[in-house]
């Protein structure tokens, strides 16, 4: 099965050769989140919805298409409704594709 993230732009050469790498970052509102795992979701439209409190006024963000590494830990959040998956292992770039770039202009939050 193939998952999807989106990530900010600025990340792309990181995440192309570095692979998706669980840390900290910073949200939009400038607070740091701690990931222990790597945010996937089954659609480009859902990962996009669960990307809403990291996204900036105006920025260009990038689509990856996402294959799980074999044995690696996942959970998923469907009985809360979110189509959100959780993997606990750092997703090689070689299990990574670019697909899509966009950017977004005064988009609220």
């Amino acid at each position: 099965m193939k998952y999807y993230h989106w990530s900010p732009s600025y990340n792309r050469e990181s995440i192309l050769s570095q692979g998706l790498v669980r840390g900290v970052y910073k949200s939009a509102d400038g607070y740091d989140f701690v990931a222990k795992y790597v945010c996937l979701s089954s659609s480009p439209f859902w990962a996009w919805t669960l990307t809403k409190n990291f996204r900036s006024i105006s920025s260009e963000w990038d689509c990856y298409e996402v294959t799980i590494p074999p044995g690696a830990r996942r959970t998923n959040r469907l009985k809360e409704g979110i189509d959100e998956y959780r993997v606990y292992k750092n997703i090689p770039p070689v299990r990574i594709k670019l697909v899509a770039t966009t950017i977004i202009h005064g988009e609220s939050k």
